[in-house]
């Protein structure tokens, strides 16, 4: 029983990373301008249906909402494939942006981001990472080109 709960989280593992790479994939075309792979898309279609066909309606304030049985390993799958459906269908997503900081360990941090600001000026994922190590070396090759000019 216990090699089965190990195969089953590992099978369940590997459909979330998959998902995971197939949503990024696409968000990342988007903000590209280019096209997304067909078979991205299919995999977030398909994730949003398995949910979908999981999915009970449960009563809330001024409406319903999907639920899910207790306890349900996949539903962070679920929730995912959903929000992601539910992101490309809106209007909201032509503010995702690809962040084009540098991490602190100095590699490319490629992260996607929505940006909420009225007037879209959000640059970086995060000013407290990619933000003020962006700014700090604007400023390093400002102080050496100030350095070298003189």
């Amino acid at each position: 029983a216990e090699l089965w709960h190990l195969v089953e989280s590992t099978d369940l593992l590997s459909r979330a990373l998959t998902l995971r790479d197939a949503v990024y994939r696409v968000f990342t075309s988007l903000v590209l301008d280019a096209v997304p792979a067909a078979s991205d898309l299919a995999a977030i279609r398909a994730s949003s249906a398995e949910a979908l066909a999981a999915a009970t309606w449960q009563p809330r304030v001024g409406g319903l909402d999907l639920s899910w049985p207790d306890p349900d390993p996949e539903v962070v799958l679920r929730h995912v494939g959903l929000s992601a459906l539910d992101l490309l269908r809106d209007p909201a997503s032509a503010r995702i942006k690809l962040c084009p900081g540098f991490g602190r360990g100095g590699t490319s941090c490629g992260w996607l981001f929505l940006d909420t600001t009225k007037n879209r000026s959000r640059r970086w994922c995060s000013m407290s990472d990619c933000g003020n190590v962006s700014k700090s070396q604007r400023q390093s090759r400002r102080r050496q080109d100030q350095r070298t000019s003189h």
